[in-house]
């Protein structure tokens, strides 16, 4: 109830009943949709989650480390949001948030999960931590 106005703006037009309902259905798919990116002998399949992040924003392009990364849900304009930050070829889940708004600055909740992104980010960099080896150790 609390973001019901943002299920009335300029992207969604849904009741909070449909929103929840939506949800609770999207996150058992997506849930289902990374499990399974893990193979039967616990190894994780690189390729298909590397294809389930993206940069969060265009200046992750450019940095070869540490990226803050993004993935959606599994249904078209998902709201669902999972963050990490990728070292190497690994993913550091650092949250998840539902993203109704334009910006992550634009409420508390993913404020929040920017917030850990950055945090997370500059302790692997105090840390010394680059690669695969460095999370691992």
């Amino acid at each position: 109830m609390e973001h019901h106005a943002d299920l009335q703006g300029s992207f969604y037009k849904w009741s909070v009943q449909e929103a929840v309902i939506a949800t609770r259905n999207e996150a058992v798919i997506f849930r289902d949709q990374l499990i399974s990116t893990v193979d039967t002998e616990s190894m994780i399949n690189a390729d298909v989650i590397d294809s389930l992040f993206k940069e969060l924003s265009p200046s992750e392009f450019i940095l070869k480390n540490h990226r803050k990364q993004k993935a959606y849900g599994p249904v078209h304009s998902s709201w669902l949001r999972i963050y990490a930050i990728k070292v190497q070829d690994c993913f550091l889940i650092t949250g998840g948030a539902i993203k109704l708004t334009g910006t992550m600055k634009d409420r508390r909740h993913t404020r929040l999960e920017l917030n850990k992104l950055e945090q997370v980010k500059n302790k692997l960099i105090d840390l010394g931590i680059y690669d695969r080896d460095g999370l691992l150790e």
